[in-house]
C-alpha cells in the first residue's frame, strides 16, 4: 500500500512538473508574462516594417498596368499665387502623356496656358535608353542623356560610386523587400552581435499614453539607451561580421544589380573593401534611445533619439502610418563676407528645429500620402505641405489628385489632376538619336555644360517673360534671378 501510495505521489509530482512547464511554456510563448524587458523591446522592435510606407498596392497595380498597356494621360493644374490679404493671380498649365507599348517610347508635354492660348511647351521623350527634353522657343532638338555607362558619364564631372545605369523597372518596394528566410538569417548573426554590447539594465519599461491620428492608446513602452561608444563598438562587429557572411553580402550584391550597378560596384570583393572604409570612419558620439510602444499585442509606435538632435517616429495603426522626423541644427545670424569667420558671432546662433512627417492612408480605392515640411519651427508660418491621392485602376482608367502648398511668407497653391486610360493607339512618338539630341555622352564635360547653362538660362528668361505676360511679376522676377554662370 505504501508503495503505492509512493507511486501515486510521484506520478502526481510529475503530472504537477508537467503541468507547471506547459503553463509556463504557455505564458513564456503567447504572453508577455515572464519575460523580461530586453526580451520584450526585441519582440516589438521586430515588428518595424517601415518599408510598409513605400510598399502600397494601389502604386503597385498603377505601375504594372503602364508596363501591360498603351495608354494615354491628360491632366490640368492651377497655380494660385498669393501676396498678402488682398494681391491673387492664377495661371493654368496643362499636361498630355502617351506611352506606345509597342515601341516602348514615352512622350509627355506640359504647357503653360493664358486662357485657350498656349504661351510655353516642354516635351519630354524617352525612346530605348536614351532620356531627352526640348522646348522649341528655346531650340529645336532635344537635349539629353543616355541611360548607360552612366558612371563614365558622371566620372567626367568628378561624381564616383554611380550606377551604370538606371533601373526604371525596379521599384523601392522591390529593393526593399526580403524573404522570412533571409530576414531570419540576418536576425540570428547580427542580433546576438547588438544584445551582447548593450547590458541588461539599459532596457526599462514604463506605461505610457500616446497620441496617434486623433486616439489616445495606453502602451507599454520599452526603452533601451545606447552610448555613442557602444554603438561605435556594435556597428564595427556586425560590419566585421558582414565581410564573412555570404548569404547577406550575396543579397546586397542583388539588390545593387538591380539598381543597375555593374557586375564590378555589385561584386562581394568589391562591397567588403566599401565595408572597410566605413569601418575607418565609424565614430559614433551621440547616444541613441530607441523607445518601442506596444498596445494589444501590436507595435503602434517607435521611436529613435539621437541625443536630442535628431528624432524619428514611426507610427502604425491598421492600415494608417506616419513618419516624424525633426532635426535640430544651427541658425547663423552672421552675415559676415570676409574670408575668415568672425567667431564672436557664433554666440548669435539660435537652436532651430526643422520638421518632416509623411503620413500613409490605404483604404479600398485609394491610398493618400500627406507631406508636411517646416523648415523651422520657431516660424511656423513658412512650410510646404502636399496632398496625394493614387486612385485604383477601374475600367482601365485611374485618376490621381495632388495638391501642394508653398508659404514662405507668400502662398503658392497648385492643384492638379491627371488621368490615365487604356489605348488602342497612340499619336507617334519621336525616336531620339544622336541625329536629334544633344546626348551628354557623346560630349566632354566643358563642351555640354557650354551648351547646357546656355539652353537652361534661354529657357529661364523665356519663362519669366510669359510670367510677366500671365501678371505674375513675382515669379518673373525670382525667375530672373537664376542664371547659371
Amino acid at each position: 500500500m505504501i508503495d503505492i501510495r509512493n507511486k501515486l505521489i510521484i506520478i502526481i509530482l510529475i503530472i504537477i512538473v508537467i503541468l507547471f512547464v506547459l503553463v509556463f511554456s504557455i505564458l513564456y510563448f503567447t504572453t508577455d508574462l515572464l519575460k523580461t524587458n530586453e526580451e520584450l523591446f526585441w519582440k516589438y522592435f521586430s515588428q518595424l516594417n517601415i518599408a510598409k510606407m513605400v510598399q502600397d498596392d494601389t502604386i503597385t497595380s498603377q505601375e504594372n498596368f503602364k508596363k501591360a498597356n498603351t495608354y494615354t494621360s491628360a491632366g490640368d493644374a492651377k497655380v494660385v499665387f498669393t501676396n498678402g490679404e488682398t494681391s491673387t493671380k492664377q495661371f493654368t498649365l496643362s499636361t498630355n502623356a502617351r506611352y506606345d507599348l509597342n515601341t516602348n517610347r514615352t512622350s509627355a508635354d506640359i504647357t503653360l496656358n493664358n486662357g485657350e492660348l498656349k504661351l510655353l511647351s516642354l516635351t519630354f521623350v524617352n525612346s530605348a535608353d536614351i532620356y531627352g527634353i526640348k522646348c522649341d522657343d528655346v531650340f529645336g532638338s532635344y537635349v539629353g542623356i543616355q541611360n548607360n555607362n552612366l558612371s563614365e558619364l558622371t566620372g567626367k564631372y568628378g561624381i564616383s560610386d554611380v550606377p551604370n545605369i538606371i533601373n526604371n523597372e525596379v521599384s523601392l518596394s522591390d529593393i526593399l523587400e526580403t524573404t522570412e528566410s533571409k530576414k531570419e538569417h540576418i536576425s540570428n548573426i547580427y542580433l546576438p552581435i547588438i544584445m551582447a554590447h548593450i547590458s541588461k539594465d539599459k532596457y526599462v519599461k514604463t506605461n505610457e499614453k500616446v497620441e496617434i491620428g486623433g486616439n489616445t492608446y495606453n502602451t507599454n513602452a520599452y526603452k533601451v539607451e545606447i552610448s555613442g561608444s557602444d554603438m561605435s563598438a556594435l556597428l564595427t562587429e556586425c560590419l566585421n561580421a558582414l565581410k564573412t557572411d555570404t548569404e547577406t553580402l550575396m543579397l546586397i550584391s542583388d539588390k545593387l544589380s538591380k539598381l543597375g550597378y555593374s557586375t564590378e560596384q555589385s561584386d562581394t570583393a568589391y562591397i567588403t573593401t566599401k565595408i572597410d572604409e566605413i569601418m575607418q570612419n565609424i565614430e559614433i558620439q551621440d547616444n541613441l534611445v530607441i523607445t518601442v510602444y506596444e498596445n494589444g499585442g501590436n507595435t503602434i509606435r517607435i521611436n529613435f533619439n539621437w541625443q536630442n538632435n535628431i528624432n524619428l517616429i514611426y507610427d502604425n495603426v491598421g492600415n494608417d502610418s506616419k513618419i516624424s522626423l525633426e532635426i535640430s541644427y544651427q541658425n547663423s545670424n552672421n552675415t559676415n563676407t570676409d574670408d575668415v569667420i568672425d567667431l564672436t558671432t557664433l554666440a548669435e546662433e539660435s537652436n532651430c528645429t526643422a520638421k518632416i512627417e509623411v503620413s500613409k492612408k490605404a483604404e479600398d480605392s485609394n491610398t493618400t500620402y500627406n507631406v508636411q515640411v517646416v523648415p523651422n519651427t520657431q516660424n511656423a508660418e513658412n512650410y510646404i505641405v502636399a496632398d496625394v491621392v493614387f486612385q485604383k485602376e477601374q475600367d482601365n482608367t485611374f485618376t490621381n489628385e495632388y495638391n501642394i502648398t508653398i508659404n514662405k511668407p507668400n502662398s503658392i497653391a497648385i492643384t492638379y489632376t491627371n488621368t490615365t486610360s487604356k489605348a488602342d493607339t497612340v499619336e507617334e512618338i519621336d525616336e531620339l538619336s544622336g541625329n536629334n539630341t544633344a546626348i551628354a555622352n557623346n560630349y566632354t564635360k566643358e563642351e555640354y555644360t557650354t551648351f547646357v547653362k546656355t539652353w537652361f538660362n534661354m529657357f529661364i528668361n523665356k519663362l519669366a517673360d510669359k510670367m510677366e505676360t500671365l501678371g505674375v511679376e513675382e515669379i518673373a522676377n525670382e525667375l530672373k534671378k537664376i542664371q547659371f554662370e
